[in-house]
């Protein structure tokens, strides 16, 4: 005697190939989503007043060097208040120094 109970029926092989059918859809989907959205080129930042590359490249180095001077050198910050900035390696030790005691 056959056993019966392991031959697929028509309706389950259906199911079957919908299921995959459904799943396969749902990675497309998602792969063109993807794709859709990664696919855009990355412009250079805009940085106001520069045409060329050489010009953002001379305006971030002033930046660059404008920031380093802030972070290195004593200064105000707000006269009127009594607001002063300090070289950030020297800040930094006396952070370490206070939290230590």
């Amino acid at each position: 005697m056959a056993d019966d109970s392991k031959k697929t029926s028509p309706i389950d092989a259906l199911k079957i190939t919908l299921g995959v059918a459904g799943a396969l859809a749902g990675v497309s989907v998602v792969v063109v989503m993807l794709w859709i959205l990664t696919d855009r080129t990355v412009s250079p930042p805009q940085i106001a007043g520069a045409r060329t590359d050489q010009q953002r490249y001379q305006i971030l180095a002033k930046a660059k060097a404008d920031d380093q001077q802030t972070l290195s050198t004593f200064g105000w910050v707000n006269r009127e208040k009594g607001i002063v900035r300090i070289p950030i390696d020297l800040a930094m030790t006396k952070l370490i120094e206070e939290g230590a005691k």
